[in-house]
């Protein structure tokens, strides 16, 4: 089984095993400085944590068809919402998810940059609105 990483109390950093800690570097929307899109973009960003969470707890269990279905609709989303690295990266974990049967496998890697790129987001987020 390929162990993923789950977000820390410290949302700065993720936990990838016991051993290795990344940290998060922000990243922020093309919409962030137009006042309008602050609380679309707010609401967006409030929802990684639940978002990360759930695709962690589906590739555990090897839930491909929700997976699949959560990563497509975050990668929508992402370029909506003015995250391009979260299209790019999301678009690489599809491709991957198409390359054989031990999908689970196949994508541990891509969705590990996945998840950096949506905490990255949130970061960002974070101290844009603070």
């Amino acid at each position: 089984m390929v162990r993923l990483f789950s977000m820390a109390n410290d949302s700065k950093k993720l936990q990838m095993d016991s051993r290795d800690k990344v940290v998060v570097t922000p990243i922020f929307s093309v919409f962030q400085s137009e006042p309008e899109m602050r609380p679309i973009l707010e609401a967006f960003l409030a929802e990684i944590p639940k978002h990360i969470r759930a695709l962690e707890e589906m590739h555990k269990k090897r839930d491909q068809a929700g997976f699949r279905k959560l990563v497509h609709q975050l990668k929508g989303a992402g370029g909506g919402y003015g995250f391009q690295a979260i299209t790019i990266t999301a678009t690489a974990l599809e491709q991957n998810m198409d390359r054989g049967d031990d999908w689970a496998n196949t994508t541990a890697a891509p969705l590990r940059q996945f998840l950096n790129v949506l905490l990255s987001a949130h970061q960002g987020g974070k101290q844009s609105s603070g």
